[in-house]
């Protein structure tokens, strides 16, 4: 018997790699490196992996990490967390990767049912391994929680990229999709060959890959099934029916109500002294708002953790108030403005779909603490801030007494973005109050609490006397904050157009008709670049209540948004060899994957937002298939929520030392910083890292791809997979 590592002789000799052996003596930690543990992608094909998990020491462990070789063709070593271990009671982060170090043999004659053989892995160790046929392999991938009844097209993947070793040379052939019950084949077919892998920037593959299609389209029976592929063997098995998606949007809603603010954490916060705009430390010198010395110029660079600190000690003789409500991020435990997006996408799905009372719910818990602080003129600060980021292990159950949380002082566009996602959260409430007569006991008073505080929240932000200017300390400084009085004008936009369909009352539409040419550009654009397409869904949705001067924009809107969503579905059919919808490699948005915003489910949201103005069904197709990618139908067969499916995100950024389900990292990152790569990627393994796999949880990487925040991964995918829940409902009770 012959065994070949992707080419080299592997059979019973050491390859001279020493993995154990040299990460050992690299990292000189104190913690384990895990056995050897195989898994058959094919009967001929089998990987190897093994975990190194310690506590290294740091003073040795960033020189010795770049000693580290691999001389092997097919060898990986794959980044799964930051080193972070309890010590002397407190958790440590250490600047070094945790690795699963994996390797790929390929056996020369296929191996039987029940078969043994004894394998040589790279660091001299021999390891048993027994094909077994009826284990699936990991490299059919698949919409874990299964494909809806309702999707039309349903798809499953085989492929595998071995690290060093590059694409896995797969014999794909017929497949059968098996009735788990019964055993019988439902669907039979032929694997076809996707698209080849495209290069980004001429060396770095996106997947690796060039997988098989699996097409089982035409069947919507609901059951449990697997898929048999000739060659290869079976898959997990997985279900066809509505439940998976009714699942899926729990425990999403679940990761949002674990990342809930005020009930057993940071329940009062005092009235601060800090702006609640979050942009006023990097303004250019030309701005006529920020920080400003005596002498009236601009004092750059603030922080803000330095103004909170050194008012810190005034601001605890002020007014403490209960805060609950709002949720908080991964490391972060304050409360920013930026949540605001998460409360008009709730918003937005429910009242789209009045069904998902559950979105509503969460909506609001948005604004609860919103509405506690809200001051007796109207004005609302919409941040809540500490005085510095938690240390490790310092959870949001911490009682430091210098993490005392502080609420910031309003200003005229803090409290109008507050009263537009307040306004559209009530309109929401009032399709809900229309259609369901057993709520009404529960959010009458809701809806009436958010208008009238909408409303008061509008009068502030409106009135120019408002806009006062406030000295704070900054150290040794005393320096004048000027607020930004221009009003934005996709908020303004925003909430005088709901607070006008609220009220009936048409004197909201006076200051947006006063600036009706930056209004209209607003509208046109659908806010900035980061703002969620589902900003204006209420327009369309109302626009027959439309006043006229606000018709041209909306539809402006509508076809930016549609466009978009067109744009989307040609790429998830022709763009990547899985459909990911994400921008065609030629576009430079494809190299922007940062910070969440290439999630599938956080892109889908222009799709539900196309079909909700269009009702085409393309759209919502599309969606399916945008949801079968975060799924599991993507080049690591992993969902990208945990707790999701059978094999999903497993480590992530948690100061808590936790991994509870519900939560979406980052992920996918295309920039990496270069010590990221120093660490965990020797001999300029990077080159061939495939993008779709660029996430290292290496500590100074961990904030792109291991981190993540409610507003930008967590809701969306929520948000979006409420709208499919809410639509199989409807189709399956015609």
């Amino acid at each position: 018997m012959v065994i070949t590592l992707f080419g080299n002789s592997a059979c019973g000799v050491s390859l001279g790699l020493g993995i154990r052996e040299r990460i050992d003596q690299a990292l000189a930690h104190d913690g384990t490196t895990s056995d050897w543990s195989g898994v058959a992608l094919t009967p001929s094909l089998i990987r190897f992996s093994c975990r190194q998990i310690g506590e290294p020491r740091p003073d040795n462990v960033l020189r010795k990490i770049r000693d580290f070789r691999s001389k092997c063709t097919a060898y990986w070593p794959r980044p799964i967390g930051i080193s972070r271990h309890e010590k002397k009671g407190r958790y440590g982060v250490w600047n070094a990767a945790d690795v699963e170090h994996q390797v790929w043999l390929r056996t020369e004659q296929p191996m039987k049912e029940g078969e043994t053989r004894a394998f040589s892995l790279p660091d001299g160790k021999r390891v048993d391994f027994t094909y077994h046929a009826a284990a699936p392999t990991p490299i059919i991938k698949s919409d874990q929680l299964g494909d809806g009844a309702t999707a039309e097209a349903k798809y499953a993947y085989v492929g595998e990229w071995a690290g060093t070793g590059g694409e896995a040379d797969l014999k794909v052939g017929a497949f059968a999709l098996i009735d788990e019950r019964t055993g019988e084949a439902v669907c039979r077919g032929m694997a076809k060959r996707r698209m080849a892998d495209t290069l980004a920037e001429g060396v770095t593959p996106w997947t690796g890959e060039t997988p098989w299609e699996l097409d089982f389209s035409k069947v919507s029976t609901p059951g449990q099934y697997y898929l048999e592929v000739e060659g290869v063997g079976r898959s997990d098995s997985f279900p066809i029916s509505r439940m998976s998606l009714e699942h899926a949007l729990g425990v999403h809603l679940e990761g949002m109500r674990r990342q809930r603010c005020g009930m057993g954490c940071h329940q009062y916060a005092f009235r601060g002294n800090f702006p609640a705009d979050d942009h006023y430390g990097t303004l250019g010198a030309a701005c006529d708002y920020g920080f400003f010395d005596g002498q009236g110029k601009r004092a750059r660079d603030v922080v803000h953790f330095g103004v909170i600190r050194s008012n810190a000690d005034t601001c605890r003789n002020n007014e403490s108030v209960r805060v609950e409500g709002g949720w908080h991020d991964a490391a972060d435990y304050d409360r920013r403005p930026y949540h605001l997006q998460a409360v008009g996408d709730f918003a937005a799905v429910a009242l789209l779909r009045p069904a998902c009372t559950n979105l509503l719910e969460e909506a609001f818990w948005g604004l609860r603490h919103l509405l506690a602080v809200q001051e007796a003129n109207g004005g609302v600060g919409t941040w809540i801030e500490t005085l510095g980021h938690p240390g490790p292990g310092e959870g949001p159950n911490s009682e430091r007494k210098d993490h005392d949380y502080f609420i910031s002082r309003p200003t005229r566009n803090s409290t109008l973005e507050y009263a537009a996602y307040a306004a559209m959260t009530a309109l929401a409430v009032r399709e809900q109050l229309v259609r369901d007569e057993e709520v009404r006991a529960i959010w009458s008073a809701r809806y009436i609490l958010l208008t009238n505080s909408a409303v008061r929240a509008w009068n502030f932000a409106i009135d120019k006397k408002s806009g006062v200017s406030w000295t704070v300390n900054y150290g040794e400084k005393v320096l004048v904050y000027r607020p930004d009085n221009e009003l934005r004008a996709d908020m303004l936009a925003k909430a005088g157009v709901d607070l006008s369909l609220l009220t009936g009352d048409d004197a909201f539409l006076e200051p947006v008709q006063q600036n009706l040419k930056r209004v209209a550009q607003a509208i046109r654009l659908g806010s900035n670049w980061k703002a969620s397409p589902l900003i204006f869904i209420e327009f369309d949705h109302f626009e027959r209540m439309l006043d006229g001067f606000l018709r041209v924009p909306c539809k402006d809107y509508v076809r930016k948004v549609t466009s978009e969503a067109d744009a989307i579905v040609d790429q998830l059919n022709s763009a990547w060899p899985y459909r990911a919808p994400w921008h065609a490699p030629q576009s430079w948005h494809a190299r922007k994957m940062g910070w969440g915003f290439n999630l599938p489910l956080t892109r889908a949201r222009v799709l539900i937002a196309a079909h909700a103005m269009t009702w085409q069904d393309k759209y919502i197709q599309a969606a399916y298939l945008a949801n079968d990618f975060h799924n599991g139908a993507n080049p690591e067969g992993e969902t990208y929520t945990s707790g999701l499916g059978i094999r999903s995100t497993e480590r992530y950024l948690n100061l808590e030392g936790c991994y509870p389900p519900g939560i979406t990292p980052f992920r996918l990152s295309y920039f990496v910083e270069p010590k990221c790569v120093a660490w965990a990627l020797p001999d300029g393994l990077d080159k061939l890292w495939p993008i779709w796999r660029r996430y290292a949880n290496v500590e100074i990487g961990a904030i792109r791809s291991a981190e993540f925040s409610v507003w930008e991964t967590i809701a969306p995918a929520a948000a979006v997979t409420g709208y499919l829940v809410d639509y199989a409902r409807r189709e399956q009770t015609r």
